[in-house]
């Protein structure tokens, strides 16, 4: 008999713990935001996982948190490609064939407060510029009291990671454009005021505005399953095929045959056709 009230206890227990993951597991923060083209992306985020959907349904990224892992979908091409949320310290096999870049000049990056930002849904902002070279490259709105969203710093973090361990690969790109470089500089710094809810650029482009946050969305567990029919494959795999494409490009180009000489234009109506002396 006592045996039974601690195997009811200890039921009940485990019931209502798996009960309780259930909920969790169901419910999400929702995000929509856009880009400086427009586009739309929808981004679903728990706990321990995201789900980032562009206008493309058929592409699209998992971000598993506990794996440390992303996965990029590929509906159109049937394949997934497993990216490490940190990048290994050799990134030389994810670019084997980028050219030496000679280092960039010293470039001066700076985060500047300018006080009070426009209140962005519902929540207030603060305003901050990142510089290079005492040249403003964004116009950031902040907001500390988004910070309390759920999941939304961990997925942020997680983001971060992401990009700033294969900073490596940017050089190239850090050498043309100082603000390129300042903003992977300052982005740590900027993150530990808040949630960038806007970000406009020195063109006046907004190049990131969140659109809508929903908190508490019930949602399916299924959202962040990968197809299992879908070959894995590494970035170093994956940068290998898309090279392989680039080079059988080339070489169909190459043996294509010339294009047809192009024939002189017909003059209007009513006029004679230019004479053409010969060679002699």
């Amino acid at each position: 008999m006592r045996f039974n009230k601690h195997l009811a206890g200890f039921t009940g227990l485990l019931y209502s713990t798996l009960l309780s993951a259930n909920l969790w597991a169901g419910t999400a923060t929702v995000i929509q935001h856009h880009d400086q083209s427009g586009k739309i992306q929808k981004i679903t985020i728990t706990e321990t996982k995201a789900r980032m959907d562009s206008d493309r349904p058929e592409r699209y990224m998992i971000l598993d948190l506990e794996a440390q892992k992303m996965f990029a979908v590929d509906g159109l091409e049937k394949q997934v490609m497993e990216v490490p949320i940190k990048a290994g310290s050799d990134l030389s096999a994810l670019s084997p064939n980028m050219p030496n870049v000679p280092d960039a000049p010293p470039v001066k990056t700076a985060l500047v407060e300018k006080g009070e930002g426009q209140p962005l849904l519902g929540y207030p902002t603060r305003h901050y510029q990142i510089t290079a070279n005492d040249q403003v490259c964004s116009d950031n709105y902040v907001s500390a009291q988004a910070s309390d969203i759920a999941h939304l710093q961990n997925f942020l973090t997680a983001m971060s990671e992401l990009t700033h361990s294969r900073r490596a690969m940017m050089k190239m790109a850090f050498a043309f454009s100082p603000c390129l470089f300042a903003q992977s500089e300052q982005e740590g710094a900027l993150m530990t005021k808040g949630i960038v809810l806007k970000s406009i650029d020195n063109q006046g482009r907004i190049v990131h505005q969140m659109d809508a946050i929903q908190t508490d969305v019930s949602i399916d567990e299924q959202l962040f399953a990968i197809p299992s029919d879908y070959p894995v494959l590494t970035e170093q795999q994956m940068m290998q095929k898309r090279m392989e494409q680039m080079q059988q490009m080339q070489q169909q180009f190459r043996q294509a045959p010339p294009p047809p000489p192009s024939m002189p234009s017909m003059p209007p109506a009513g006029q004679t056709a230019p004479q053409y002396r010969p060679l002699n």
